[in-house]
């Protein structure tokens, strides 16, 4: 659940420490380079951080008081994936997920800019003042469903995991 809330890594989730939390950000050192990536920690994230509070003096998440050192990581892609998915849905802009995630080239973040096509709208419907379009506004109400795709309670996963009501 941190991970789907901030988009971390697995290894640096798992080799979180509770001395590299303070406040609302976290220090996230990173095996790419040197420079440590600092993570603002939502709402969510913070729960979880209050949820797993001294369970281990040394590291944030543990089982029965010894740090993680490994999971099931079949699914945990998916994760930092989704979490890119997301942000862009709620138009959470290129530069933005870029520094969020931590990326050194706009590119990574370039490859979720194909969710957020708000933008693109006002060109598609260009046509419609060019061509002869009969009112399909009562086949549009119908259409609802359409326009919900990307909100709360939709999700782009087929993972079970990650679309359990847990989550």
């Amino acid at each position: 659940l941190f991970s789907l809330a901030t988009g971390v890594r697995m290894g640096n989730v798992l080799g979180l420490k509770w001395s590299d939390v303070e406040g609302h950000v976290a220090r996230i050192e990173r095996a790419e380079d040197d420079e440590p990536l600092t993570a603002p920690l939502n709402n969510l994230a913070r729960a979880v951080l209050v949820h797993v509070q001294g369970q281990c003096p040394t590291h944030v998440f543990s089982y029965r008081g010894r740090p993680l050192k490994r999971v099931n990581a079949r699914a945990w892609r998916n994760l930092r994936h989704t979490w890119a998915s997301w942000l862009r849905q709620k138009g959470v802009p290129t530069w933005a997920l870029q520094g969020l995630a931590g990326w050194k080239s706009e590119s990574m973040a370039n490859r979720y800019a194909h969710i957020n096509v708000d933008h693109l709208r006002p060109f598609a419907s260009v046509l419609d003042t060019l061509l002869d379009t009969p009112d399909f506004s009562e086949e549009l109400k119908n259409a609802q469903a359409i326009e919900n795709i990307g909100e709360p309670g939709w999700n782009r996963t087929s993972d079970p995991l990650i679309k359990s009501q847990m989550l």
